[in-house]
């Protein structure tokens, strides 16, 4: 069997999520990934290493069809988490396997407060949102997932890059 490996590299200058300084390459390291039907192929990470003294963390550059400490594609996770796959869905029926799917439910519920109360604050602070929607009831994490199919990647990326970070939940 041959496994495919790729390098994913971003274009983009990247600065660091914890002081906003330059981040330099350091290495790379590899990372599986599964695909629909759990084939498995391997992608190399950048690692980048904050160029401020004071800081010094180390970050991975994940592309946007990766979650942090998963190692299903986005667009799976995001399909489970809809309901639109099952474990009786065909071609799915071992892969992810139902644990997974169980603990991604649970990783979502786990983090919703902090999904929603970081989005709130980014709009109030940035968009110019009002102070009733502070107080609101409204889910912006819910509105978001019916407005968008992309919403996983976007969610992922607000909140990492900006410093947040998710509980994680194991995949099996």
């Amino acid at each position: 069997m041959r496994i495919k490996i790729f390098l994913v590299e971003s274009s983009e200058d990247p600065i660091c999520p914890v002081c906003g300084s330059p981040l330099k390459y350091r290495d790379h390291v590899p990372r599986i990934v599964k695909t629909r039907g759990g084939d498995v192929s391997w992608i190399h990470i950048r690692r980048l290493k904050c160029t401020n003294d004071q800081c010094r963390k180390l970050h991975r550059e994940l592309p946007d069809k990766l979650a942090p400490y998963k190692h299903f594609e986005t667009d799976v996770i995001s399909g489970v988490l809809e309901g639109n796959i099952t474990p009786d869905t065909k071609g799915y029926e071992d892969h992810p396997c139902e644990a997974a799917m169980q603990s991604w439910h649970h990783w979502l519920n786990a983090n919703r407060l902090m999904i929603d109360g970081t989005l709130k604050s980014a709009g109030y602070r940035l968009l110019g949102f009002t102070e009733e929607l502070l107080t609101a009831s409204v889910s912006l994490l819910d509105r978001l997932k019916s407005d968008t199919a992309d919403w996983l990647k976007i969610i992922l990326r607000f909140i990492y890059n900006s410093g947040n970070f998710l509980r994680p939940v194991w995949d099996c």
